[in-house]
């Protein structure tokens, strides 16, 4: 399972995809940050005012419940 999320996550970074809406885009941030990371710290909550900062920060909180392992699962 490691290598094909890693193979997924190559492939989504080096590829653009028009098609995705930005809630779909701030999905797979949020699932590849929980794969990668676990859920996040405290610490990497954005200020209020940087918008983009603050939905990448939310979509990973939203998947902070899940497992690595199930977060590389649902990725792939």
């Amino acid at each position: 399972l490691r290598g094909m999320f890693e193979r997924a996550a190559q492939y989504v970074s080096s590829h653009t995809f028009p098609t995705l809406t930005d809630a779909q885009q701030l999905q797979l941030y949020g699932l590849f940050k929980v794969a990668t990371f676990g859920p996040p710290p405290e610490s990497a909550k954005a200020s209020l005012w940087d918008y983009v900062a603050k939905a990448k920060y939310d979509a990973w909180a939203a998947k902070a419940s899940m497992s690595k392992a199930d977060a590389r699962q649902a990725y792939v």
